[in-house]
């Protein structure tokens, strides 16, 4: 059986949290960068130097810093999702993105809460510590979405955070973390972009849509979507969009690859993070559709924009 790993963004964001909580006992801190990955005990031996310097509350709050590091690709992904349940599925996106044998799943969603399980696709569970690690990451989505005073339990129905207050103390070594209920009072909606309305009336709309798909290209675009934001009916969009020598369809292929194109050129980051950044289910599905695009496979293209030289 191969071992499980953890992704390099998983890990060095929990290097981060734990240097920015000032934990010393875990030695000297080390990054992994590009597409490396680290066996998984190295994150849960992190994970256990911190629960014995500050107990399960540490563990959750490490969790609910992940959201302030959004120079990082992928967290500034998750965080503009635009509603709770966007936002887990990102997550969720992101975990298939890097092969991951620990999920997350939605049992229950409605307007005011969530209901999620932590699981393994196959093999042991995931450790509790890890667990907690998820949930507080979660957490922290859901408060950067505007759900406040949120109130979350574990499938025994004992509370962990109660109205946005972290009051989880210790652990016990037969106790099941992984299944959670979130509840939350209310929520503050986050402010939606400028509509396409102006477009339905006159100019291109292919050059508008593909502004939009610039605000955000993670997200999962569909035609009822974008026709609710251009003010007119699917049929119409598409008829629009024919006329105008394209299709949704085409559309968002060639914007989802443009988009990866002038990440890769423009800024340090691994092809997985630019990728998921990109709004590509997987990383053959990325592979494929880059290379039916833009003519070359994406670590080809990395090469021709950025040379590497040898010494």
């Amino acid at each position: 059986m191969l071992q499980d790993q953890t992704s390099s963004a998983l890990y060095n964001l929990l290097q981060m949290a734990l240097e920015e909580m000032q934990v010393s006992a875990t030695g000297t801190r080390t990054f992994v960068y590009g597409e490396a990955r680290v066996p998984h005990e190295s994150k849960i031996d992190l994970l256990k130097a911190v629960y014995n310097i500050g107990g399960a509350t540490s563990i959750l709050s490490i969790g609910r810093k992940i959201s302030s590091y959004q120079s990082l690709l992928a967290i500034s992904v998750l965080c503009r999702a635009s509603s709770p349940l966007e936002a887990i599925k990102r997550w969720q996106r992101l975990e298939r993105m890097y092969h991951s044998r620990h999920r997350v799943e939605v049992l229950e969603d409605h307007e005011y809460g969530l209901i999620m399980r932590h699981f393994a696709v196959d093999g042991q569970p995931p450790a509790q510590l890890a667990d907690l690690l998820i949930a507080g990451i979660l957490l922290s989505l859901l408060e950067k979405q505007g759900c406040q005073d949120i109130t979350a339990t574990f499938k025994n129905g004992d509370t962990f955070v109660q109205t946005g207050r972290v009051i989880l103390d210790e652990i016990s070594d037969n106790g099941d973390y992984s299944t959670w209920h979130f509840h939350w009072k209310n929520r503050s909606l986050m402010e939606q972009s400028a509509t396409l309305r102006r477009a339905s009336a006159d100019g291109s709309l292919t050059a508008s849509l593909k502004g939009v798909f610039m605000q955000d290209p993670a997200n999962l675009w569909t035609v009822p979507i974008l026709s609710e934001r251009c003010g007119m009916s699917s049929r119409t969009l598409q008829r629009r969009l024919s006329s105008e020598g394209t299709s949704f369809r085409v559309l968002l292929r060639e914007f989802r690859a443009t988009a990866a194109a002038q990440m890769i050129a423009n800024i340090d980051a691994s092809l997985t993070d630019i990728a998921f950044a990109s709004g590509y289910a997987d990383h053959p599905h990325f592979t494929k559709e880059f290379k039916r695009c833009i003519g070359m496979l994406p670590s080809h293209y990395l090469d021709f924009v950025k040379p590497r030289f040898e010494a």
